[in-house]
């Protein structure tokens, strides 16, 4: 027989769940199976009965994670795997699941890169230096991140963008080229690029010839 001696949350709003037997730890799991398994401290079983209960319980558990994770955002295979893994469910589970999703097209790395991409370029104002990091820290694929940001910001039209946001930026106290620079290459802009809007942006405001462009509230930018 084997005694369920504690059970353990690794941190603060984890749902994964330490199982300690006989005071040394067993086995993990996420905290959905460990209720709906009534598991707690001083519970006493077989431990190969107590293992196949587990194991039987955790695909189901992992598949309605996995689809409220989905619900919430668009993720990418790799991050959702790895979600599920640090939720408690085993690897080659987590792995199954998410591939079975992707067979079915909620799990779509192609579509999640260019839907971000435009965001991180639109909304965001980024470069695309930093939309390709932002895209491989997801894990998407360094092909399909390339793909993705081309597509939402070609190369001909990053240094209209990044002049954009230079001349927005000049409004600010304090502007200068390295300030500006600063601030662009923050945003993913390549730094010669950088500093070449910077430079032009304060010329044309020197010069009068500025465009009326909505001032920025978030100068200086806090440090990240």
């Amino acid at each position: 027989m084997t005694l369920i001696s504690e059970i353990v949350a690794p941190r603060r709003g984890s749902r994964l769940r330490v199982l300690h037997a006989d005071h040394e730890e067993w086995r993990r799991t996420s905290a959905d199976v460990v209720k709906a398994l009534g598991l707690r401290a001083g519970h006493i079983e077989p431990a190969e009965d107590l293992a196949a209960r587990i194991e039987a319980a955790e695909p189901t558990f992992a598949r309605d994670r996995a689809y409220r994770l989905l619900a919430y955002r668009d993720r990418t295979a790799h991050e959702l795997r790895e979600r599920l893994v640090e939720d408690g469910y085993p690897a080659a589970l987590s792995a199954g699941i998410v591939a079975d999703l992707t067979r079915v097209g909620l799990v779509d790395d192609d579509r999640y890169a260019r839907t971000s991409a435009r965001s991180l370029a639109t909304v965001r104002g980024f470069g695309r230096n930093r939309i390709l990091r932002e895209l491989e820290a997801k894990g998407v694929d360094p092909g399909l991140a390339a793909a993705a940001t081309t597509e939402a910001l070609p190369e001909h039209d990053e240094e209209a963008s990044a002049l954009r946001l230079a001349r927005a930026l000049t409004s600010r106290p304090k502007a200068d080229v390295a300030r500006i620079a600063t601030r662009l290459a923050r945003k993913g802009f390549a730094p010669a690029l950088a500093l070449k809007t910077a430079r032009r942006a304060l010329a044309e405001l020197a010069d009068g010839d500025a465009p009326d462009l909505p001032v920025l509230d978030d100068w200086p930018p806090p440090e990240r």
